[in-house]
C-alpha cells in the first residue's frame, strides 16, 4: 500500500478539530470581533463561474485524486471524503498556475487568474480538453460562462471583456470612469452581467452590462460616496443585486441606487464569499463560518438574521448554492499544506457537514457544473467530483 502524502496527513489531523453550527442565530456580541479577514479570494463563486486553481498529488486511477476514505461523521458532525463515493476526476494541471473556472450547461471553461491567458474548455461529460482558438483574455479575476450564451464573460483590471465560446477575439465592454480591479463577476437571467470593483471615492463599487453581442458600454450602479474599498462576491435575484464590499453584504434594485443598504441586520466587515437561491443568500466569513440568510422582502429592508450552518473551517473563499445545498471551498491552512481545506457540501436546512473532495493543493473556487462540482486549488489544478454520491 502507498504511503499517504504529507498533505493527506495533516489535512486528516484537523478533521476532528473542525466544528459544524447547530442552526444558531447570528450572535450579534461577535459582529466586528474579527474585522481583519477583508474580502478574500475575489473571485465569482456564485452561480455557474469562478476561478482559481491548483495542483497537488494525485493517486490511485482514472484521474483521481489521492486521500483518504471517511464514512462516519466526526464528533463535530463533519463526514470525511470517502474517494469511492466522491471519486475526484483532474482536469487540468498548470503548474501552480492559479486558474479561473466557468460552466455552461455543456462546457467546463478554464483561464489562468491574473494574467494574458489562453481559454480552455472540456465537455462536462469528457476529460478531453481543448485550447479555445484565437483568444487571449487581458488578464482577469473573474469569469462567467452563461447557458445560452454564445459568449464566456470576464473582469479585470479596469476591464471588462467578452469573447465567442468558440473561439476569436476578445471584445471589450468599455468600463465606466475610475474602474478599480474587477473581483467579481455574475450573469444573470435578466440579460445583464453583474460585476463588483475594488472602488474609491466616486468611483463604481458595482456595475452592470448586457449580455448581448450589441452592448459596448457598462454601466455604474453604485458610486461609492466616500473612502475606499475592496469587493468581492455578487449575486443577483430577480429583485435584489447583492454584493460584498469592506466585507458587508450589500443590496440595490437590479438598475442600480444612489443609496445602498445593508442585506444582514447588523452589518459585518469579513465576509468572503456570496451565493443565493430562490429562498436564501448563502455567506461564509473570515472566521471559517458558513451561514443562510432569507432573501429580504425589499432591497432596503435586510429582514431577519442569518443562521449558522458550519463553523471552523480554515481559509473560506468561495460558495455555490444547488440543489437545495451548499458547496463551499476551503483552502486550508497554507503554512501547514492545507491542513484542514477541501471541498464540503451541506444542506441549506443544516446538519452534518460532508467532505466531497481533499485539500490536495488547497481549494480555493468550486462551482455547479452540470452534476458536478468543479472546483480550482492554489497550486493550478482543476478537478471535478460528483455532486451525488456513488
Amino acid at each position: 500500500m502507498p504511503a499517504r502524502r504529507p498533505t493527506q496527513i495533516a489535512a486528516w489531523l484537523l478533521v476532528p478539530l473542525l466544528g459544524v453550527g447547530c442552526l444558531k442565530s447570528l450572535d450579534e456580541s461577535l459582529i466586528g470581533a474579527n474585522t481583519d479577514g477583508g474580502s478574500l479570494g475575489g473571485s465569482a463563486g456564485l452561480g455557474a463561474s469562478g476561478g482559481t486553481g491548483g495542483t497537488g498529488g494525485t493517486g490511485g486511477t482514472g484521474g483521481g485524486i489521492g486521500g483518504s476514505a471517511g464514512d462516519a461523521a466526526t464528533d463535530g458532525g463533519l463526514i470525511g471524503w470517502d474517494p469511492t463515493k466522491y471519486p475526484v476526476t483532474e482536469l487540468a494541471n498548470d503548474n501552480l498556475a492559479r486558474q479561473l473556472i466557468a460552466a455552461d450547461d455543456q462546457h467546463l471553461y478554464r483561464a489562468q487568474r491574473g494574467v494574458l491567458s489562453e481559454l480552455y474548455r472540456v465537455p462536462l461529460a469528457s476529460t478531453t480538453e481543448a485550447k479555445v482558438p484565437g483568444v487571449s483574455l487581458p488578464p482577469s479575476q473573474a469569469l462567467q460562462a452563461p447557458a445560452g450564451s454564445l459568449f464566456v464573460f470576464a473582469a479585470g483590471t479596469g476591464s471588462l471583456s467578452r469573447v465567442p465560446k468558440t473561439g476569436g477575439g476578445v471584445q471589450e465592454v468599455a468600463p465606466p470612469a475610475q474602474m478599480g480591479q474587477g473581483r467579481a463577476l455574475f450573469t444573470a437571467a435578466d440579460g445583464f452581467a453583474y460585476v463588483t470593483a475594488d472602488a474609491a471615492a466616486a468611483g463604481p463599487a458595482l456595475l452592470r452590462f448586457g449580455l448581448a453581442s450589441s452592448t459596448t458600454t457598462a454601466e455604474a450602479l453604485y458610486p461609492l460616496e466616500t473612502g475606499s474599498e475592496e469587493a468581492a462576491g455578487v449575486v443577483a435575484t430577480p429583485s435584489c443585486v447583492f454584493w460584498i464590499g469592506a466585507g458587508n453584504v450589500w443590496m440595490v434594485p437590479p438598475a442600480g441606487a444612489t443609496d445602498r443598504h445593508s442585506a444582514l441586520p447588523a452589518p459585518l466587515a469579513d465576509v468572503t464569499a456570496l451565493s443565493a437561491d430562490a429562498v436564501n443568500l448563502y455567506f461564509t466569513r473570515d472566521d471559517g463560518s458558513v451561514w443562510r440568510k432569507a432573501l429580504p422582502s425589499s432591497c432596503s429592508d435586510s429582514g431577519a438574521a442569518a443562521v449558522n450552518l458550519a463553523d471552523g473551517f480554515v481559509g473560506l473563499v468561495s460558495i455555490v448554492a444547488f440543489e437545495g445545498k451548499v458547496a463551499f471551498a476551503a483552502t486550508g491552512d497554507t503554512a501547514m499544506l492545507y491542513a484542514g481545506g477541501g471541498v464540503f457540501v451541506v444542506s441549506a436546512a443544516g446538519g452534518a457537514v460532508t467532505q466531497v473532495a481533499p485539500a490536495d493543493g488547497g481549494p480555493e473556487l468550486v462551482i455547479s457544473a452540470g452534476s458536478s462540482l468543479a472546483f480550482a486549488t492554489l497550486e493550478g489544478r482543476v478537478a471535478r467530483v460528483p455532486k451525488s454520491p456513488n
